[in-house]
């Protein structure tokens, strides 16, 4: 049983009627800027999740003076406050725990984020992601190589690589809102 790890299935249907879901207080449910491109990484915080290299691509960003916020959502992401203070990124992120409501996370949100560094070969949330329309930017762990059209649908970055990740949002964030619209468009056709 030690060596056996069991998938569950993640998609989530509500995702299917994506223009029914209701988000018009979502931002201020969690104090998050209403005119400010929304980031998120999804998932119960864990070592190999890599919310710490995306933390430390966000304190690039903010460094070089972009506008954005970073959510992460799941289980004990308040295991993140320390680094988060460290960095001074207070502003910028919001730690939420465990939310029953994904789809209307994923929905509110721009662009998804999964730094992961081990664990997942096919990320149940980068699927939800494309299915709520976000482009995404992912680690090259087996699996989201399936998922992610490079370019097209978002971007592959190196593993435990903060400076690669900085850059894969500064390009999105970068981007026209017809152009990252349209790349949702096509994470959501995938």
């Amino acid at each position: 049983a030690n060596k056996v790890d069991y998938i569950y299935g993640e998609y989530h249907s509500a995702l299917q009627n994506i223009d029914t879901i209701d988000i018009s207080t979502f931002r201020q449910e969690l104090n998050i800027p209403e005119k400010v491109t929304l980031i998120t990484q999804f998932g119960n915080w864990a070592k190999w999740r890599g919310q710490d290299t995306t933390l430390d691509a966000a304190y690039q960003l903010k460094e070089k003076g972009y506008e954005f916020h970073l959510l992460f959502c799941g289980r004990e992401t308040d295991k993140l406050t320390e680094q988060v203070e460290r960095l001074n990124l207070t502003e910028q992120v919001t730690l939420s725990p465990y939310r029953r409501d994904p789809e209307r996370v994923l929905k509110a949100c721009d662009i998804m984020v999964n730094a992961s560094t081990s664990h997942e070969s096919f990320p149940g949330s980068l699927v939800n992601g494309h299915a709520a329309g976000l482009p995404a930017i992912a680690t090259t762990m087996p699996g989201s190589g399936e998922i992610i059209i490079e370019g097209e649908t978002g971007y592959l970055i190196p593993i435990n690589n903060p400076d690669s990740l900085a850059h894969a949002l500064e390009q999105m964030l970068n981007m026209s809102s017809n152009k990252l619209t349209l790349m949702g468009t096509k994470a959501r056709e995938r």
